[in-house]
């Protein structure tokens, strides 16, 4: 199995300005590396979080799928499949009828329930669900908006190489109380 973002978020859950105006940088001659430290900040939280922050296309690759039991989805909201895909023995791609499956998102994680698959044959090079997640810009709970500026303010004044010993904090003070209760916890 292998899930794999294929495009989004545009434009990135925070804005450039936004970035600036809590760095306090007022000057055009890091807005590079501001960018590259908000597309960090929102990866790891995502990562953290196991939630889509900013709407995303992604694609979920699998062996197989049954009937009998939904198909779980590692992200987190998912609005839409916009397709499934089998793939035979010789490698040739059919798209599913949209009736044979249903997406379920009053839990999280969202699943994938088949209703009517083809047989195993028309199945044995695979399964692909394109799927539509994440969070519009302006739904991003507060407390993760935040939790990401804290991460783009330590990368920005920490940006030179430490040794891990030399570090002065692995992660920033209040992160991880930021993001706690929108972590997935697993058992």
């Amino acid at each position: 199995m292998a899930l794999f973002r294929t495009a989004g978020p545009e434009p990135e859950p925070i804005m450039l300005a936004e970035a600036k105006a809590h760095l306090r940088v007022d000057h055009d001659a890091e807005d590079e590396l501001i960018t590259a430290l908000i597309k960090m900040a929102r990866e790891v939280t995502e990562k953290h979080c196991g939630l889509v922050l900013g709407r995303q296309n992604w694609r979920l690759t699998m062996d197989t799928v049954s009937a009998r039991q939904p198909t779980p989805l590692a992200l987190h909201p998912v609005h839409a499949i916009s397709a499934v895909t089998v793939y035979d023995q010789f490698g040739v791609a059919r798209a599913l009828n949209e009736e044979s499956y249903g997406l379920r998102t009053t839990r999280r994680p969202a699943s994938v329930a088949f209703k009517d698959l083809p047989n195993a044959a028309e199945m044995e090079n695979g399964v692909e669900i394109d799927l539509d997640a994440g969070f519009d810009t302006e739904d991003i709970p507060a407390p993760l908006r935040q939790a990401m500026m804290l991460l783009i303010g330590q990368g920005y004044e920490t940006r030179g190489g430490f040794s891990v010993s030399d570090q002065p904090v692995a992660v920033p003070q209040g992160y991880d109380v930021l993001i706690q209760p929108f972590r997935l916890l697993r058992i």
